[in-house]
Protein backbone atom coordinates (compact mmCIF):
# COMPACT_ATOMS: atom_id res chain seq x y z
CA UNK A 1 0.00 0.00 0.00
CA UNK A 2 2.92 2.32 1.01
CA UNK A 3 4.43 1.16 -2.19
CA UNK A 4 1.18 2.29 -4.59
CA UNK A 5 1.35 5.82 -2.59
CA UNK A 6 5.01 6.50 -2.86
CA UNK A 7 4.07 5.78 -6.63
CA UNK A 8 1.69 7.64 -7.27
CA UNK A 9 3.49 10.46 -5.19
CA UNK A 10 5.87 10.49 -7.68
CA UNK A 11 4.05 10.77 -10.76
CA UNK A 12 2.12 13.94 -9.12
CA UNK A 13 5.24 15.54 -8.47
CA UNK A 14 6.29 15.00 -12.40
CA UNK A 15 3.44 16.20 -13.34
CA UNK A 16 3.67 19.18 -11.63
CA UNK A 17 7.39 19.78 -12.56
CA UNK A 18 6.49 19.38 -16.33
CA UNK A 19 3.50 22.06 -16.01
CA UNK A 20 6.48 24.47 -14.48
CA UNK A 21 8.52 23.88 -17.28
CA UNK A 22 5.74 24.06 -20.07
CA UNK A 23 5.17 27.70 -18.94
CA UNK A 24 8.57 28.82 -18.68
CA UNK A 25 8.74 27.87 -21.91
CA UNK A 26 5.59 29.87 -23.26
CA UNK A 27 7.07 32.63 -21.40
CA UNK A 28 10.40 32.27 -23.25
CA UNK A 29 8.12 32.06 -26.68
CA UNK A 30 6.35 34.96 -26.23
CA UNK A 31 9.71 37.17 -25.24
CA UNK A 32 11.04 36.48 -28.33
CA UNK A 33 7.87 37.06 -30.52
CA UNK A 34 7.59 40.28 -28.69
CA UNK A 35 11.34 41.09 -29.24
CA UNK A 36 10.60 40.36 -33.20
CA UNK A 37 7.13 41.50 -34.01
CA UNK A 38 6.38 44.35 -30.90
CA UNK A 39 6.82 47.94 -30.76
CA UNK A 40 10.55 48.08 -29.72
CA UNK A 41 11.51 46.02 -33.03
CA UNK A 42 10.04 49.04 -35.24
CA UNK A 43 11.95 51.80 -33.28
CA UNK A 44 15.00 52.86 -34.85
CA UNK A 45 18.45 52.14 -33.48
CA UNK A 46 20.38 54.39 -30.97
CA UNK A 47 22.33 56.46 -33.18
CA UNK A 48 25.75 56.35 -30.98
CA UNK A 49 25.27 52.43 -31.27
CA UNK A 50 27.47 51.28 -34.00
CA UNK A 51 26.25 48.99 -37.17
CA UNK A 52 27.73 45.95 -38.04
CA UNK A 53 27.98 46.54 -42.04
CA UNK A 54 28.60 50.02 -41.85
CA UNK A 55 31.81 48.64 -43.49
CA UNK A 56 30.07 47.38 -46.39
CA UNK A 57 27.63 50.27 -46.54
CA UNK A 58 29.99 52.42 -46.92
CA UNK A 59 31.67 50.73 -49.66
CA UNK A 60 28.54 49.61 -52.14
CA UNK A 61 28.00 53.20 -51.73
CA UNK A 62 31.44 54.20 -53.06
CA UNK A 63 31.03 51.70 -56.03
CA UNK A 64 27.49 52.96 -56.83
CA UNK A 65 28.85 56.96 -56.71
CA UNK A 66 31.80 55.58 -59.32
CA UNK A 67 29.66 54.25 -61.63
CA UNK A 68 27.44 56.79 -61.83
CA UNK A 69 30.48 59.03 -62.69
CA UNK A 70 31.40 57.05 -64.97
CA UNK A 71 28.41 56.78 -66.78
CA UNK A 72 27.52 60.42 -66.82
CA UNK A 73 31.45 61.06 -68.52
CA UNK A 74 30.49 58.83 -71.18
CA UNK A 75 29.65 60.36 -74.74
CA UNK A 76 25.73 60.15 -75.63
CA UNK A 77 24.82 58.63 -78.97
CA UNK A 78 21.99 59.57 -80.38
CA UNK A 79 20.05 56.08 -81.30
CA UNK A 80 18.10 55.22 -84.49
CA UNK A 81 15.82 52.47 -85.32
CA UNK A 82 16.45 50.12 -88.39
CA UNK A 83 14.09 50.20 -91.34
CA UNK A 84 12.26 46.56 -91.44
CA UNK A 85 12.52 44.86 -94.93
CA UNK A 86 9.63 45.32 -97.08
CA UNK A 87 8.25 41.82 -97.79
CA UNK A 88 7.46 42.67 -101.04
CA UNK A 89 10.85 43.61 -102.17
CA UNK A 90 11.31 43.79 -106.02
CA UNK A 91 14.17 40.59 -106.81
CA UNK A 92 16.79 41.64 -109.20
CA UNK A 93 15.94 40.77 -112.71
CA UNK A 94 19.50 39.35 -114.05
CA UNK A 95 19.36 36.82 -110.97
CA UNK A 96 20.17 33.24 -112.25
CA UNK A 97 16.66 31.25 -112.23
CA UNK A 98 17.11 27.57 -110.98
CA UNK A 99 14.03 25.65 -111.66
CA UNK A 100 13.28 22.76 -109.15
CA UNK A 101 10.60 20.36 -110.00
CA UNK A 102 9.32 18.31 -106.96
CA UNK A 103 8.73 14.98 -107.80
CA UNK A 104 6.05 12.73 -106.22
CA UNK A 105 6.21 9.73 -103.83
CA UNK A 106 5.08 6.41 -104.99
CA UNK A 107 2.36 6.82 -103.20
CA UNK A 108 1.35 10.08 -103.96
CA UNK A 109 2.03 8.89 -107.45
CA UNK A 110 -1.01 6.16 -107.23
CA UNK A 111 -4.78 6.93 -107.20
CA UNK A 112 -6.82 4.76 -104.52
CA UNK A 113 -8.16 2.91 -107.17
CA UNK A 114 -4.54 1.40 -107.97
CA UNK A 115 -4.17 3.51 -111.01
CA UNK A 116 -0.11 4.75 -112.45
CA UNK A 117 -0.66 8.50 -112.46
CA UNK A 118 1.27 10.29 -114.91
CA UNK A 119 2.72 13.84 -115.46
CA UNK A 120 0.94 16.52 -117.34
CA UNK A 121 1.58 19.66 -116.34
CA UNK A 122 3.45 21.75 -113.28
CA UNK A 123 2.25 24.22 -110.82
CA UNK A 124 4.10 27.06 -109.54
CA UNK A 125 4.60 26.83 -105.74
CA UNK A 126 6.68 30.13 -104.80
CA UNK A 127 9.92 31.66 -105.05
CA UNK A 128 12.45 31.39 -102.63
CA UNK A 129 15.90 33.48 -102.60
CA UNK A 130 19.39 31.54 -101.40
CA UNK A 131 22.74 33.12 -101.27
CA UNK A 132 25.54 31.02 -102.86
CA UNK A 133 28.90 32.31 -102.09
CA UNK A 134 30.03 34.59 -104.62
CA UNK A 135 26.45 34.83 -106.37
CA UNK A 136 22.73 34.40 -105.84
CA UNK A 137 19.83 32.66 -107.85
CA UNK A 138 16.18 32.78 -107.93
CA UNK A 139 15.11 29.01 -107.18
CA UNK A 140 11.12 28.52 -108.69
CA UNK A 141 9.27 25.70 -107.12
CA UNK A 142 6.84 23.75 -109.83
CA UNK A 143 4.19 20.78 -108.58
CA UNK A 144 3.57 18.31 -111.38
CA UNK A 145 -0.57 17.81 -112.26
CA UNK A 146 -1.09 14.31 -112.51
CA UNK A 147 -4.13 12.47 -113.92
CA UNK A 148 -5.16 8.77 -114.78
CA UNK A 149 -3.01 7.13 -117.71
CA UNK A 150 -5.11 6.43 -120.62
CA UNK A 151 -4.30 3.37 -123.03
CA UNK A 152 -4.02 3.59 -126.82
CA UNK A 153 -3.84 0.85 -129.66
CA UNK A 154 -2.00 1.80 -132.88
CA UNK A 155 -4.07 2.24 -136.02
CA UNK A 156 -3.51 -1.09 -138.18
CA UNK A 157 -1.05 -0.23 -141.03
CA UNK A 158 -2.84 -0.29 -144.61
CA UNK A 159 -1.19 -2.71 -146.68
CA UNK A 160 -1.11 -0.22 -149.81
CA UNK A 161 -0.24 3.35 -149.22
CA UNK A 162 -2.13 5.71 -150.31
CA UNK A 163 -4.75 3.67 -151.50
CA UNK A 164 -8.06 2.96 -149.88
CA UNK A 165 -8.44 0.96 -146.53
CA UNK A 166 -8.64 -2.81 -146.23
CA UNK A 167 -12.05 -4.03 -145.25
CA UNK A 168 -10.53 -5.84 -142.58
CA UNK A 169 -8.65 -2.07 -141.34
CA UNK A 170 -12.09 -0.30 -141.56
CA UNK A 171 -13.75 0.75 -138.22
CA UNK A 172 -16.50 3.35 -139.15
CA UNK A 173 -19.83 1.56 -140.19
CA UNK A 174 -20.21 1.74 -143.76
CA UNK A 175 -23.53 1.35 -146.19
CA UNK A 176 -23.31 -1.92 -148.58
CA UNK A 177 -24.89 0.00 -151.14
CA UNK A 178 -22.00 2.60 -151.19
CA UNK A 179 -19.31 -0.35 -150.94
CA UNK A 180 -20.51 -2.99 -152.94
CA UNK A 181 -18.80 -6.48 -152.18
CA UNK A 182 -17.51 -7.10 -155.88
CA UNK A 183 -15.79 -3.26 -155.04
CA UNK A 184 -13.81 -4.97 -152.10
CA UNK A 185 -12.87 -7.49 -153.18
CA UNK A 186 -11.27 -6.26 -156.71
CA UNK A 187 -9.50 -3.65 -154.20
CA UNK A 188 -7.44 -6.01 -152.27
CA UNK A 189 -6.53 -7.71 -154.99
CA UNK A 190 -5.34 -4.61 -156.64
CA UNK A 191 -3.34 -3.61 -153.44
CA UNK A 192 -2.03 -7.25 -153.44
CA UNK A 193 -0.64 -7.06 -157.26
CA UNK A 194 0.73 -3.60 -156.47
CA UNK A 195 2.77 -5.34 -153.28
CA UNK A 196 3.99 -7.83 -155.18
CA UNK A 197 5.00 -5.52 -158.09
CA UNK A 198 6.98 -3.73 -155.92
CA UNK A 199 8.53 -6.39 -153.96
CA UNK A 200 9.63 -7.81 -157.06
CA UNK A 201 11.04 -4.70 -158.55
CA UNK A 202 13.24 -3.44 -155.29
Amino acid sequence: MDAAMTVKDDEHAELIALRAKVAELEQQIAYFQKQLFGRKSEQTLDSNQMSLFIGEFEAAQAALKATNEAQAKKTQVKGYDRKRKNAKEKLRPDLEVVKAVIDLTPEENACDSGWQLVSVGQHFVRTAVEFVPAKMVRREYFIKFIRKSELTVAATRSLCNRMFPMPSSLVAWRPHHFWPKSFMINMNLMCHFIDRSRISSD
